[in-house]
């Protein structure tokens, strides 16, 4: 059976990491103004829970982010722990 012509340009969708997705979220908040500049991020805690990610991905994506340049400082380990 031919395949539609808009089939065949149909490939495997790329799955995003999530730490992509979280300084992705992260620079979209920025962007709208959510966090201005000196602003503190929420506790890690609250921020992985609002993000849906483990606080693992998300303290690895902010050291990342800082490795290259960006000025988001990570929120406090302190903070939010209880």
């Amino acid at each position: 059976m031919p395949s539609s012509p808009d089939a065949r340009s149909l490939g495997p969708v790329a799955a995003i990491p999530a730490h992509e997705l979280v300084l992705a979220q992260l620079r979209r908040s920025i962007h709208l103004g959510h966090f201005g500049a000196g602003d503190k991020l929420p506790p890690e805690r609250e921020l992985a829970k609002l993000l849906g990610v483990s606080r693992s991905t998300l303290y690895g994506r902010l050291e990342a982010a800082g490795r290259g340049g960006a000025k988001l400082a990570p929120p406090d380990p302190g903070e939010g722990r209880g």
